[in-house]
């Protein structure tokens, strides 16, 4: 399923990095589909709200998978919004080690 869902993305949108997730095992009740954590850097983002960027994103998956998937963590950034995440991160991670 994974694989399809990623295939079907890349079809649509050209992403710089796709990463799917499936985080069913971290859910209880999940018997009514799989539940997923997408992340996407893609420049078509550029310009777009939050909201338009998941509702792209909803069109493009449950136009196929509505059945199958119960529930999406959405991570949508541009590749500059991405390179400002990871840098942040890597801050972070710097200070907490300088503690240590």
């Amino acid at each position: 399923m994974i694989k399809k869902i990623k295939e079907t993305i890349q079809k649509k949108i050209k992403p710089l990095y796709l990463s799917i997730i499936n985080e069913s095992s971290l859910h209880k009740n999940n018997l009514n589909g799989i539940h997923c954590k997408i992340i996407i850097v893609t420049n078509d983002f550029i310009n777009m709200s939050l909201i338009d960027r998941h509702k792209i994103i909803y069109k493009i998956l449950f136009t196929q998978f509505s059945k199958n998937i119960y529930a999406l963590n959405l991570h949508t950034y541009t590749s500059l919004e991405w390179k400002q995440k990871n840098k942040t991160i890597k801050k972070v991670l710097c200070v907490k080690n300088k503690k240590k």
